[in-house]
């Protein structure tokens, strides 16, 4: 019997760790095409995407899985959970999604993914997972490549603005944001269905985003001031703001389930990856090859 369950527990490790991988790769695929739609702001953005996110998460809610939107029968407890991931999320993914217009997306994403830090800080204080020191080490590793790829974007090229330190700062708080959130559906995983998430990061960016923009009309920001109507009137544009809440639901679809399976601090030194694939992705679409110091903070 013991050496069953440790298998079964060996192969839902083992499935957690391809989801996980799966949902690097969709996050690293939907940060390419935020890079290149310009015209549209991240958090109108991000609008897309939860617009998705309630659309077709409660579809399957209800016709798939035969689910309530909302697990209101879970009681008060992990409904406040429920709502805590939600908030971190779109705050994390939104940040990100800033940072992919403002900062080189390499930058933006050794940044980003500065998580694996927070999450074994929190995981540990939190859900009492172990906090080694070779948690302690990966985490120095991780601090000394955001520097190593943080420095030549420091450093203006001919002809070009380096981003500002204001720029950068904004960004960094999406790395806590997100251990968070791995923590969170740690918290509440096995008790609220993965597309129950979806539907609830939705709502909550539902909420969110309007404000943000009206905020942006009202004091003419140009990074949460949404586009003009015109702007979606292009099949480009559309396809391109579809694509990103395509890649992003899926990629958070993919996350709910290998936390589930996976240790907070486990499931973000995977999701690291997203940072060599950024680098990929920016020197493919955009012809910005990395520089030394990039990869080697990669």
């Amino acid at each position: 019997r013991q050496l069953v369950g440790g298998e079964a527990r060996f192969g839902d490790r083992a499935l957690g760790v391809l989801w996980v991988l799966a949902a690097t790769t969709m996050f690293s695929l939907a940060s390419v095409l935020v890079k290149l739609c310009r015209r549209i702001p991240a958090v109108e953005t991000g609008f897309v995407r939860a617009i998705y996110s309630v659309v077709l998460g409660g579809v399957l809610c209800m016709f798939v899985f035969k689910r309530e939107l909302v697990p209101v029968s879970m009681g008060t407890a992990v409904l406040a959970l429920l709502l805590g991931r939600s908030l971190v999320d779109f705050a994390a993914s939104n940040l990100f999604y800033v940072g992919c217009s403002i900062l080189p997306l390499g930058l933006a994403t050794v940044i980003m993914f500065t998580s694996p830090f927070w999450a074994a800080v929190l995981a540990s204080m939190w859900l009492g997972e172990p906090y080694s020191r070779t948690d302690f080490a990966l985490a120095c590793v991780a601090f000394v490549g955001v520097v190593l790829s943080a420095l030549p974007s420091m450093s203006p090229e001919p002809g070009t603005t380096a981003p500002g330190l204001f720029s950068i700062l904004l960004v960094f708080p999406c790395s806590f944001f997100q251990a968070a959130t791995y923590c969170f559906i740690r918290r509440i995983g096995g008790r609220v269905h993965y597309i129950q998430m979806t539907v609830c990061y939705g709502i909550c960016g539902l909420v969110i985003a309007p404000s943000l923009m009206m905020y942006g009309s009202v004091q003419h920001d140009e990074l949460i001031e949404p586009a003009p109507i015109s702007a979606f009137r292009q099949a480009s544009t559309l396809l391109l703001a579809s694509s990103v809440a395509f890649f992003a639901i899926g990629g958070q679809v993919f996350l709910n389930l290998g936390c589930a399976k996976v240790e907070s601090s486990v499931a973000a030194l995977i999701h690291t990856l997203d940072i060599p694939l950024a680098l990929v992705f920016q020197g493919l679409v955009f012809g910005q090859p990395a520089k030394a110091a990039e990869v080697a903070g990669a």
